[in-house]
């Protein structure tokens, strides 16, 4: 044993720092290099046998060589190995600070720095398996936190690797794996994997079970087992007892981190995460608190539905027919265990490791009944040489299923930075942008995108591609021919739940909806827990009026996923639309419990705080929330909009119009038709309702004349029906003298045409509430409304976020149909809407208190009245419905 001051070849001892059953380590001084190392001399004196001598020797070798081929932050760095006389030793980065053994237990660390630092250790394990390394001694003792705070995995000193080259020639040295003699179990025993008590080969999943126990115990104070449990009753809790989950002894713990956690316990590795980063994905959230990160993911599961593939060496391309399998090949045949005594395990069986393989490649034949069932978490990404990018992919699949759409978005965002030429990861961006965003060239740059690293996908995946292409990269978009492929794309892979959800999806948005329900219970079928799939169909029964199904529906949602903040958007539509404003906002509120980074939600908290006449500073408040958490990118675009809608929700006229205008300089190089629609429809409605007829027609002029040169929207469902700025500039034109009745009909005609030809089903009546309702401001226009309403009946049910009841309802009361406007008057001012579409609702109190005052309902008409003032009393610089509400209530004798 050296002391301190002893002289070791170039380096002088200053102190031993722990022994293992390997070797001794000391703390020593690099005379040459002037830095401190740990110093790790293999003991020999316990060794009668030369061979054992020699077997260490080797084992150490292989540490060294294991160590220093792991480059990472969070892994120990290796300095120099070698030979003393006879005395082999490794010189590795010094560490000062303390393993995490010292912090089981301790109350004093927050959870989040907890959670931090078995995040890093995943990542140091993580880019191991990436090399081919298993480390196979995770434990406490093994990870240490350093005094600035980093994280540092140490003693490589079993670990092994498992993909291997076998050139021609022979096994090269770096093709060696380090074996023990059969029976031997490596590790500490409280954290082996189940297949390390077997005595099975190991791959990276072994690892991760070990860093689940390791995180359990950090987290909760105590080990997974019987803290008394030894020997054989310890390998038989390891093999066969399932854990209560670490919730249970720290009833704060996240329900994320507590699923995820439980997956790396499982007992089978093919029911553990298909690598360590996807545990890193999943946790990530909870350390991130200034940006989004890759996923937030509550349940994921990838469970193996057919035997595994036959094994292979790794980086042997696989069989044409057996591209299907991307996971990690599972452990090759069943092994026979026996234990007894300290646990001898007979039977052993190598294990090499695939790449990640490309998306869905069928094994069988395409479409044959014999094909497995392929849920969203089954899928993978292509090819990619970067496994950061990999891994958000993987992370917003997951996130997807799970119903976290703003989280799986951003993922994917994520994923193409990390890797620009990722086609997989652009082909979903581009349908999930195609869904929120408003900036069509935005979608088709993502769609580009995929087209041009199209050699970069599965087979499945281009056939997806061609799908989609008449959705989202044609002009006009083409949904027919859309949901045409992808019928055939179902029918070639049968059990495809992603792709039984894109046929769903595009059903949806053309109005096709009883289909659209069918496809996405057939998502379901195969893939039950696919929560994104249960938020659509709840949406869908929502639109058919079908309410009471869809609450259901949403709840099951939520039950799969209680992260699925789509589920929780529908519900919140639904209490919206009703006017229960307080269980939007309660909704809104659970939303951002779940996920509160996502800017939506904040949204829709403002929206709701609105309808309920809360201080202008706590919508405002809200909103700043909201902004805060757009990218940097959009966030001029939305946080504009939003300012002018509180200006105008306060009849702030005058700022309105300078927001307003604003904004139209912001998007005047935009050239999608939807961009430019906003900001003219905003000036319209701010001019016609301050009395400024001819600034009015001179904008909506502008718009008709510019419309042909930007692009159309790809998308044909009601938010794009009524985000359509044509109607309104017809009518701005027609009753300012801009055009004549004529005129107005004939182009009225034509917009008409042009979505009859696209879209279907019940948003078909969208085209009579903004084509024939919005216009009315007379008995004649109204007349001609109720002629051409039976073409288009039944009227929807179901109108979300938007005032198409306000138009119904008007339309009705010209008509002279004072009872059959009273429901949907009543039902848009009772709406959450308010913040949303302030000109349009405050009118539509204004009308409402005119029907109501026609049915001798004197005290609710001069109710509806004072809502106008209340809200624009200190309109500036004027407001046409602010007057004509005043002068209404005096004829009416509303007292103040």
């Amino acid at each position: 044993m050296l002391a301190p001051g002893d002289k070791f070849d170039r380096y002088t001892i200053e102190g031993v720092i722990g022994e293992g059953g390997m070797g001794r380590v000391y703390k020593a001084h690099d005379t040459r290099l002037h830095r401190s190392v740990a110093l790790k001399l293999l003991r020999l004196d316990h060794a009668d046998d030369p061979n054992d001598s020699t077997n260490a020797a080797s084992r150490m070798m292989r540490e060294a060589r294991a160590a220093a081929a792991l480059d990472h932050p969070n892994a120990v760095s290796v300095f120099d190995v070698a030979e003393v006389d006879g005395a082999l030793y490794i010189a590795m980065e010094f560490i000062s600070g303390r393993t995490l053994r010292t912090y089981v237990g301790d109350t004093s660390v927050p959870r989040e720095i907890k959670l931090r630092w078995l995040i890093d250790t995943a990542r140091a394990l993580a880019a191991a398996h990436e090399r081919g390394l298993v480390h196979r001694d995770i434990k406490p003792e093994n990870v240490m936190v350093r005094d600035d705070g980093v994280v540092k995995v140490l003693d490589f000193g079993i670990a092994k690797r498992v993909a291997i080259d076998m050139p021609p020639t022979g096994m090269s040295e770096t093709a060696m794996m380090t074996q023990t003699a059969d029976g031997t179990i490596l590790g500490t025993p409280r954290y082996l994997s189940p297949e390390q008590v077997r005595g099975e080969a190991v791959d990276g999943r072994a690892d991760q079970f070990a860093w689940g126990v390791v995180a359990y115990e950090l987290l909760t104070g105590q080990l997974p087992w019987k803290e008394d449990a030894t020997g054989l009753n310890l390998l038989l809790a390891i093999l066969s007892t399932s854990p209560d989950p670490p919730s249970k002894l720290a009833p704060d713990l996240p329900s994320l981190v507590d699923a995820t956690i439980m997956k790396t316990l499982s007992k089978a590795p093919a029911d553990r995460f298909a690598s360590m980063e996807y545990v890193v994905a999943a946790l990530e959230s909870f350390i991130t608190a200034s940006r989004r990160s890759i996923a937030t993911i509550e349940v994921m599961e990838t469970r193996r539905t057919e035997p595994a593939p036959p094994l292979a060496p790794a980086n042997t391309p696989p069989p044409a027919g057996d591209r299907a399998r991307w996971k990690l090949a599972a452990i090759g045949a069943a092994v026979l265990a026996v234990v007894a005594g300290a646990g001898v395990v007979i039977d052993r069986t190598l294990v090499r490791v695939h790449p990640p393989l490309a998306t869905g490649d069928e094994t069988s034949t395409p479409g044959s009944s014999g094909a497995s069932a392929t849920g969203i978490a089954a899928l993978a990404p292509p090819r990619t040489s970067n496994p950061e990018a990999r891994a958000a992919f993987e992370a917003a699949l997951l996130a997807f299923r799970d119903g976290v759409f703003e989280t799986s978005r951003q993922s994917l965002e994520r994923a193409v930075r990390l890797d620009p030429a990722f086609g997989a990861a652009y082909l979903r961006l581009a349908y999930m942008d195609s869904l929120v965003s408003s900036d069509e060239s935005e979608v088709r740059r993502d769609f580009k995108k995929a087209m041009q690293y199209r050699s970069t996908l599965s087979t499945r995946d281009e056939v997806l591609l061609e799908a989609f292409e008449p959705y989202l990269q044609r002009e006009p978009s083409d949904l027919k021919e859309s949901e045409k492929r992808l019928v055939a794309a179902t029918e070639r892979y049968p059990k495809d739940a992603e792709l039984a959800y894109f046929l769903g999806s595009v059903r949806f948005d053309r109005g096709d909806l009883a289909r659209a329900v069918h496809a996405f219970e057939k998502a379901i079928e195969i893939d039950p827990k696919f929560a994104q799939a249960w938020a659509a169909k709840g949406g869908c029964q929502a639109y058919l009026g079908q309410l009471d199904d869809a609450r259901a529906s949403l709840a099951r949602c939520l039950a799969v996923s209680g992260s699925a903040t789509e589920c929780m958007w529908y519900r919140a539509q639904i209490d919206e639309q009703e006017g229960d404003c307080e269980a939007e906002e309660a909704m809104a509120r659970r939303w951002i419990g779940k996920d509160p980074d996502d800017y939506f939600a904040y949204q829709w908290l403002a929206k709701s705080l609105h309808a309920q006449h809360k201080p202008m500073e706590t919508v405002r408040t809200a909103l700043e929330q909201k902004w805060a958490r757009v990218s940097s990118a959009r966030r001029p675009r939305l946080e504009l909009s939003d300012r002018i809608r509180l200006d105008l929700a306060s009849g702030d006229f005058a700022r309105a119009e300078a927001h307003t205008l604003e904004l139209e300089q912001l998007l005047a190089s935009e050239p999608g038709a939807l961009a430019h629609a906003e900001p003219h429809s905003l000036l319209v409605q701010i001019y016609m309702e301050t009395g400024r007829s001819a600034d009015a027609r001179r904008v909506a002029d502008a718009f008709l004349k510019r419309k042909d040169a930007w692009v159309t929207p790809h998308r044909v469902d009601d938010r794009a029906i009524w985000e359509d700025a044509i109607p309104l500039m017809l009518t701005t034109m027609l009753h300012t003298g801009g055009i004549t009745a004529s005129d107005f009909e004939s182009k009225r005609a034509e917009w008409l045409r042009a979505w009859e030809a696209k879209t279907t089903g019940v948003y078909v009546s969208y085209l009579w509430i903004y084509g024939f309702a919005l216009p009315v401001a007379s008995r004649a226009e109204a007349e001609v409304a109720m002629a051409a309403l039976p073409k288009y009946a039944p009227l929807p049910p179901f109108t979300p976020t938007s005032i198409a009841p306000a138009h119904i309802g008007n339309a009705y009361l010209e008509a002279g149909r004072l009872d059959d406007a009273l429901a949907p008057l009543t039902k848009a001012t009772r709406s959450c809407i308010s913040l949303y579409e302030p000109v349009a609702h405050t009118r539509a109190l204004l009308v409402l208190g005119t029907a109501l005052a026609a049915k001798k309902k004197q005290t609710e008409a001069c109710a509806a009245y004072a809502g106008v003032v209340l809200r624009w009393g200190g309109a500036k610089p004027k407001s046409l419905t602010l007057a004509e509400a005043k002068r209404r209530a005096a004829a009416l004798g509303c007292t103040k």
